[in-house]
């Protein structure tokens, strides 16, 4: 005897199907019931038995993104796990949120980067790349990816999804804006990178924290809004 599922009362109840036309219909309901909750690559913590598709997304992709940070340096074998964990749990989320914070590793490792020669002579406990150990990498992606596993276990139509993802956007737009500030803050000359301390306003030397300048104060403002615009370019 062939199984459906009925509708009652705006949900549907399993029953034995009267024809082949009841099979059709059930079966296109809850193609379009997964398809609504496993969106762009993302894979519900509440049903992790998916397609080999995504299965391979969320562990291969999270592999090559901490893998590469590894070879380039940006983290240590430490960070290179941290790393793999965030972003494991950002391509839960889905497609828009691991490209969001492949953005801000990438733009950050950049800013990192430039100026190494002028860091180096400031910072006595510079290295080359970064080389964030796991710590760090945690600090940084650790509230992103709590929201990126409750968005995960959630439908899409669920009622908390906006603020989750707001939450997300939040918190790598400052994680962002943070790292643009203090790198090009330490890397380019000049009167417009003389820091001031912002309960005082007066001068203090570079790398002071509580210390502003205005370029460091733009580039944080452009590097926010650069994570607003990734996401919403990535999910249309």
């Amino acid at each position: 005897m062939n199984a459906a599922w009925r509708e009652v009362t705006g949900k549907w109840s399993y029953h034995a199907a009267r024809t082949p036309e009841d099979t059709k219909k059930a079966h296109a309901h809850v193609r379009r019931t997964v398809g609504e909750t496993v969106e762009r690559g993302s894979v519900l913590l509440n049903n992790m038995a998916g397609s080999p598709k995504q299965v391979a997304w969320v562990v291969i992709v999270p592999s090559l993104f901490a893998l590469a940070a590894y070879k380039k340096r940006s983290v240590s074998l430490s960070g290179a796990v941290g790393g793999w964990l965030v972003a494991f749990s950002s391509c839960l989320a889905g497609f828009e949120f691991m490209a969001t914070l492949l953005f801000f590793f990438v733009s950050s490792t950049v800013l990192t980067r430039f100026g190494s020669k002028r860091k180096r002579k400031l910072e006595d406990d510079y290295k080359e790349g970064g080389q964030r150990n796991g710590l760090q990498v945690l600090c940084n992606g650790l509230t992103g990816s709590i929201a990126c596993l409750a968005l995960a276990s959630i439908p899409s139509n669920h009622w908390l999804r906006p603020a989750l993802t707001a939450a997300f956007i939040a918190h790598y737009a400052c994680c962002c804006g943070d790292t643009w500030a203090s790198e090009t803050g330490l890397a380019v000359p000049g009167p417009l990178t003389q820091p001031v301390l912002i309960t005082s306003l007066r001068n203090v030397p570079i790398g002071t924290n509580g210390g502003i300048s205005v370029i460091g104060t733009v580039a944080s403002a452009v590097g926010g809004l650069c994570v607003g615009l990734c996401y919403w370019a990535s999910a249309a």
